[in-house]
């Protein structure tokens, strides 16, 4: 299937004497959907992390975390592993490229966003067989539903999206049973997502040629009827921060940002924290004499991400380049999943290193 939209993006962090530039690939990308993924009705990003060699040929490709599920990790993996970029004499670069999978025809306002079984060694898991989207509202509606009717009014009013982290026990007739709803946006959510699944059906997982119970865990999520991959992506819990060390503190800043808008939180992470989130990467345009200037050095800039992901202020911490105001212009224009927490959109604070030529100024 055509239209996966792909946005190739570098972020130059452990191998930071990389060269920083924008890859396109020399052949068109067409992967499709598995026909288990469209019948659940599947959505949302594949991340892929790697390197380009000077010859164009990918390496060390993998699957970010966490992983969408029902063949599409595999099947972006394999593509990717075949996908050749221009030969560039420069230092190898590392990468990372969101694939999205989307359903524009979709009409329901359920959306299905994550796939995870727990299938023990040496048993196959469970298969979708017949999933029901409901139409309109898409909400299960009783008597005492008000509460839950104001809740999708003011989500669909501001434009969010309500998610649900659901899981159950697939039984030995495919049927769900067992339901737990560890996490929500809010918990009036989670008997929607229930309702929603337990009419859902399965071919039950299998070892030994017996059909066994295996547990499954989706995220979901509900809000307009088309989202894009970033809706999709903010349409679920925040995952946790990654520190190299557990131990050490936060990143302490040396710049002074102005406050965040009124209701805002604002929170600082560490800049392997904030490795697989971004989306767009543009690289500085240095001028065609800066090569004569020497080798690459590296800046660090501490940057300020707004809660719609985009860079809004960046400032170097660390000097010795002419070319400061050529990354600076292009980080301004970088751009990052919006970051969440509990549910919340929160502007960040990080530190991204950028290769620029040392010494002086050619054009000067």
């Amino acid at each position: 299937m055509r239209g996966l939209y792909l946005t190739f993006a570098l972020f130059s962090l452990r191998a930071v004497a990389q060269t920083a530039y924008t890859p396109l690939p020399i052949q068109d990308i067409d992967i499709p959907y598995t026909d288990e993924a469209r019948l659940a009705g599947l959505e949302g990003r594949v991340q892929i992390n790697g390197a380009i060699d000077e010859d164009g040929t990918p390496r060390d490709v993998t699957v970010a975390k966490p992983p969408l599920g029902l063949g599409l990790d595999e099947k972006v993996l394999e593509a990717a592993k075949q996908w050749r970029f221009a030969p560039d004499t420069r230092k190898p670069l590392l990468v990372n490229i969101p694939v999205d999978f989307l359903l524009p025809d979709k009409q329901s306002r359920w959306h299905l966003t994550r796939v995870a079984f727990d299938t023990p060694e040496g048993a196959s898991r469970p298969v979708f067989l017949s999933v029901k989207y409901p139409l309109g509202s898409g909400l299960a509606l009783d008597a005492g539903s008000s509460p839950i009717i104001d809740e999708a009014r003011i989500v669909a009013a501001v434009g969010r999206q309500a998610w649900t982290v659901l899981s159950f026990d697939v039984d030995e007739n495919g049927i769900p049973r067992n339901f737990e709803a560890p996490d929500a946006s809010v918990d009036l959510w989670k008997n929607q997502a229930v309702a929603l699944v337990s009419q859902w059906r399965f071919t039950p997982g299998m070892k030994d040629g017996k059909a066994i119970s295996i547990r499954c865990t989706l995220d979901l999520a509900w809000g307009q009827r088309n989202m894009s991959a970033e809706q999709l992506a903010s349409a679920r819990p925040a995952e946790p921060e990654v520190r190299e060390d557990p131990l050490s503190p936060p990143p302490i800043s040396l710049v002074t940002f102005p406050p965040p808008p009124p209701g805002v939180e604002r929170i600082a992470l560490s800049a392997s924290a904030q490795f697989d989130h971004l989306i767009k990467g543009v690289a500085p345009k240095f001028p065609a004499a800066a090569g004569q200037a020497g080798v690459g050095s590296v800046v660090l800039f501490e940057v300020l991400i707004g809660a719609d992901g985009h860079v809004k202020q960046a400032f170097p911490v660390t000097q010795g380049s002419a070319f400061i105001s050529e990354a600076t212009d292009a980080l301004l224009q970088w751009v990052y999943w919006p970051p969440i927490l509990n549910g919340q959109p929160v502007e960040v604070t990080t530190t991204v290193p950028i290769e620029v030529p040392s010494g002086k100024d050619p054009r000067k």
